[in-house]
Parts: C-alpha cells; structure tokens; sequence
C-alpha cells in the first residue's frame, strides 16, 4: 500500500514569495501615485476651467471683469469698515464676486446682507472649487484657495505706491497691465462716505479691452501661496494681504528678447514659475510665512505641487499646463491685456506656439 505526502512551504521559500511580493508592490507603486497625480492634474485644470467661465459670464452679464476686490453690501453713506462689528460696504475679493456663478449664490447672499457682520463665521469656509486637490492637506480646509488672479503690474520688490486719490497709484494699474484691477476707491482712512471715494470714475477691464486676445491672456493660475480667499486689504495693491488672492508680474526682464531700462533688476529664480529660494528644491508653500510685501512680491507668481509647470486658464475658457522654463518675457506677454500699451519693458515680443510650452 502506497502512502502519499502533502510538503508545505519551507520558511526560505515563503521568506522568497514575500520578497518577490515586495518586490512588484514596490515597482507597483510609484505607478500607482503617478495615475493619482495626473488625476488630480487634471481635476486642478478642470476647476480653473470652471473659474474662467464665471469670471466670463461675471463680464456678460456686468459688462465687466470682476476687480481683484470690489465693495458688497453697499451703501453709499457709509464708511467702509473699521472692525469685525460693521455690517456694510464689506470688501470683497473676486472669489466672493464669482460665487453666484458657481452655484455658491447662499454664501454670496450672506456677503451682500447689510445686516451680516464683516467676521461672521458663514462669510468663510471650505470650497473644494477653490483648492488643487494637490496641495497639502493642512491647506485644503478653512478658506484656504490655491487660485489666484492676474492682478496686473507691480513695479518691483522694494517700491511700493500709496494708495490715495491721486492718479499716481492707479496709473499703474491700468485695463492695460492685467484684467483683474482694484475697485476699491480711497476712503482717506475712513472720514469718506462710499459716495465720496476717489477717484469718481475706478478703472475696468472688458473682453474688449484685451486687444492682445483672450486666448493669449491669462486670467488665473494656481499659487502655492494662496492664503484665504474671504482676506482683503481696503489698501489695495502693495500690501501683504493681496497675495491672498492675485499674482502679477514684476516690472524686470531677464533681457532675453530685450533690454530693461537701466536699473531694473532682474528677476530672482524665486520669482519665475515653480520659483524656488536659493538652496531649496521647492518653491515656497507656507502662506503664513508672508510678512511683509516685499515677500509678497518675490511669491506672487505661479507655482504648484505639479512636476514641471502649473495650470492655468486664460481670458477665452481654454487651459494648459504651462511649462516651467517659459522666459520670463513671455510670462509677462501673458499677464498683459495690452502689452503695447502696457508699462512692461518688453513690448514689441511677439507670442509664438512654442512660447507656451505645453
């Protein structure tokens, strides 16, 4: 009479499948994060395809872009706010104004109540069209935002302009240098009436006044350093709180297709796209670390988690993802509505396909 056996697995084979098993799972992996990556990619690209088609139908339906922050609640006999407790002429950024176009209207009513305190808890909160699902996650709650709006022209890191009522702080910031501007007009530190702000007239841009062309304007990009979307600052540009919300271009070139007036610094490495500081790997991805508005400056530009470049939208709807390694000159030919008329160094460059680096 036969006997049969059953030999089960020695300990050095088994040890051999689950090395073997590591193995793939390693070489699984790094596959695995990528296909997440590239969704998430391009999750982020649709998101700012949403927020171009609302500042779009913003412009058909006000005949205007929105400013990169305006007055809600309004009401002409009163000052703009001086604390928490004031309930009228609320200072808004755009993404308050685009609300109601993305089907946010319950939130923007709470913003445009003359009833509702400035520091209600309902003005701010988490919006997930707001925020690249890339970004870490400490930054994707509250009212953190990873988009920002082309703000136009900034004359360079250290000068800054007061704002007032003079034309000297809005000639700088002109339909020509970027679509989203400043209507918040000067209050002279709260002793006007809204009725009573300078200038009379704020400017605007329409999709009439980008004589560049909409698909060659960019209207928002993603920034590391987005801060909440519900910060303003009455004082407008030059202040710490407007990378918040906006990115601009610094009046510099780094010479490649022309000369820069003598004495204009070029840019740093920190300021160009994806920019890091000197001896990082990163660009800079900590909004709080913002103090002052130099440091403002040097990070109001794109950047994010992305390999490579970022996501941007333009004036006509479309998005790529922009290449990193774009000079610098052509970043600027992007931001501007109307380079001819702009105050950049450079403007006689003109936009080829490849400038875009897809």
């Amino acid at each position: 009479m036969s006997k049969s056996t059953s030999r089960g697995f020695t300990l050095v084979e088994l040890l051999v499948v689950i090395a073997i098993i590591g193995v793939l799972v390693a070489l699984l992996l790094p596959a695995v994060q990528a296909a997440r990556e590239s969704a998430r990619k391009m999750q982020c690209g649709t998101q700012l395809r949403e927020l171009g088609q609302a500042a779009l139908t913003f412009e058909g339906a006000k005949k205007r872009f929105p400013g990169w922050q305006e007055i809600v609640a309004r009401d002409a006999s009163a000052t703009l706010p001086a604390s928490g407790a004031d309930t009228k002429n609320k200072v808004a950024g755009w993404p308050v104004l685009l609300l109601p176009y993305l089907d946010q209207n319950s939130i923007y009513d709470r913003w445009d109540d003359q009833s509702v305190r400035n520091d209600d808890p309902s003005l701010k909160q988490f919006l997930p069209i707001y925020s690249c699902p890339s970004r870490q996650t400490q930054y994707r709650s509250d009212s953190y935002t990873s988009y920002v709006a082309n703000a136009g022209f900034s004359e360079n890191t250290t000068t800054t302009v007061a704002k007032d009522g003079t034309s000297a702080y809005w000639a700088r910031h002109t339909q020509h240098d970027g679509p989203f501007l400043d209507r918040v007009g000067w209050d002279n530190a709260g002793t006007l009436t809204v009725a009573n702000m300078l200038p009379k007239r704020l400017n605007e841009v329409t999709s009439t006044d980008i004589d560049d062309g909409l698909s060659n304007t960019l209207l928002f990009t993603e920034n590391l350093m987005g801060g909440k979307w519900n910060l303003t600052n009455k004082n407008g540009y030059d202040t710490a709180l407007q990378c918040q919300i906006t990115f601009h271009w610094i009046y510099a070139s780094d010479a490649n297709v022309c000369t820069p007036p003598a004495g204009t610094p070029k840019p740093s490495s920190e300021m160009k796209i994806n920019g890091s500081a000197a001896g990082s790997s990163r660009p800079n991805a900590d909004p709080s670390s913002i103090s002052t508005v130099a440091a403002w400056k040097v990070v109001a530009r794109p950047s994010a988690w992305h390999s490579g470049g970022v996501n941007v939208v333009f004036a006509d709807k479309h998005t790529i993802f922009l290449n990193e390694q774009i000079d610098y000159d052509v970043y600027q030919q992007l931001m501007t509505t109307y380079g001819k008329k702009s105050q950049m160094p450079c403007k006689n460059y003109v936009l080829k396909a490849e400038d875009f680096g897809g």
